[in-house]
């Protein structure tokens, strides 16, 4: 009887952990996928890029907050597979340059306090310091490309430096 009630019990417990971890699993099924079709998002617009206006070299904007210390692991995975998409999607001659643009000094330390609007897609693009633009610019004007998000691409066109060709 009591080999029953053993049995009994680390079955139950096994069906406990199953239901428990359950969510976590599909949590991090959900994060892969995203990675996945980040990186391969990434790599059709690199494939692009190199097929239709031939690029010597492409700058990246990459996301600032993933050099501070104690941010989230899941900012990092994000931003490192847009940027393995990118790389594998241009052609071996096409040199890519990560940058990271600077950040208003208001929000670098809180960028959750930044007015946002609520349907906002890219909240880097509201954090960047006007002037970021035109620093990354001019400090590799080897470059004729740049790859950004469409808020960042506005901000691009509007500085001084958005002469040059963007995607």
């Amino acid at each position: 009887m009591s080999k029953i009630k053993l049995w009994l019990a680390c079955s139950l417990l096994c069906i406990a952990a199953f239901l428990c971890l359950r969510p976590l699993l599909e949590v991090q099924k959900a994060r892969s996928q995203s990675l996945d079709a980040r990186r391969g998002l990434l790599q059709a617009l690199g494939q692009h890029l190199s097929q239709r206006h031939s690029p010597d070299c492409v700058l990246a904007l990459s996301n600032p907050f993933t050099q501070k210390p104690g941010r989230r692991r899941e900012i990092r995975q994000f931003d490192d597979a847009g940027i393995h998409g990118l790389r594998k999607g241009l052609t071996k001659t096409t040199r890519l340059k990560v940058v990271r643009p600077k950040i208003q000094p208001e929000y670098r330390d809180n960028p959750q306090n930044a007015p946002l609007p609520a349907d906002a897609k890219n909240p880097l693009s509201f954090l960047m310091e006007a002037s970021s633009i035109d620093e990354i610019s001019e400090s590799h004007p080897d470059c004729k490309m740049i790859e950004a998000s469409l808020a960042c691409r506005r901000k691009w066109a509007n500085s001084k430096s958005g002469k040059k060709t963007t995607p």
